[in-house]
C-alpha cells in the first residue's frame, strides 16, 4: 500500500497519509481515551500501524476542511476501532464511520466504556464489542 492517498479533491496539492487503523470517537469528551488507545496500539503491534486519531494531529490545517481528510483516512483504513461512551453512543459520526467500515467490509471493533451493547442501536450492537472493563 502507498504511504499517501489523494483526498479526491483536485484543489488539494498535498496527498494525505494512509492509515491502517481508524479510531472513531467523540473529539471533545473522549480525546484522552482515543490518545491512550492510539499509544497502546502503536506500542503493542509490530510493525507499528499508522493510527488515525482526528483530534490528535490526524487533521491538518487545510483549505478543504476536515471532512475530506476524515474521508481519506476512512478510505485507507483496514480496521476501525470505535470508542463508544454514554456521551458518544448516539452521535451521527459514529454511524457514518461504522457504515464506512461495513461498506468496505473492514474490521469494526466497538470498545465500550461506561456503556453496554443494550444501550446501542442494533446497527452497532450487532458487532462483537469489547467492554473496556472486561478482564
Amino acid at each position: 500500500m502507498s504511504d499517501e492517498i489523494s483526498d479526491g479533491n483536485p484543489q488539494t496539492l498535498a496527498a494525505l497519509p494512509c492509515f491502517d487503523i481508524f479510531i472513531s470517537y467523540r473529539v471533545q469528551s473522549d480525546q484522552a481515551l482515543a490518545k491512550a488507545l492510539q499509544h497502546l496500539i502503536e506500542t503493542s503491534i509490530r510493525p507499528t500501524p499508522r493510527v488515525f486519531v482526528s483530534g490528535s494531529g490526524g487533521i491538518r490545517p487545510s483549505s478543504t476542511g476536515f471532512k475530506p481528510q476524515i474521508q481519506a483516512a476512512v478510505s485507507s483504513a483496514r480496521a476501525f476501532v470505535a470508542v463508544i461512551t454514554r456521551e458518544s453512543k448516539d452521535r451521527e459520526w459514529m454511524f457514518f464511520e461504522a457504515g464506512a467500515a461495513w461498506g468496505r467490509n473492514q474490521l469494526y471493533c466497538p470498545l465500550l466504556i461506561d456503556t453496554t451493547t443494550s444501550d446501542l442501536p442494533n446497527s452497532i450492537a450487532d458487532y462483537q464489542a469489547t467492554r473496556a472493563d472486561d478482564g
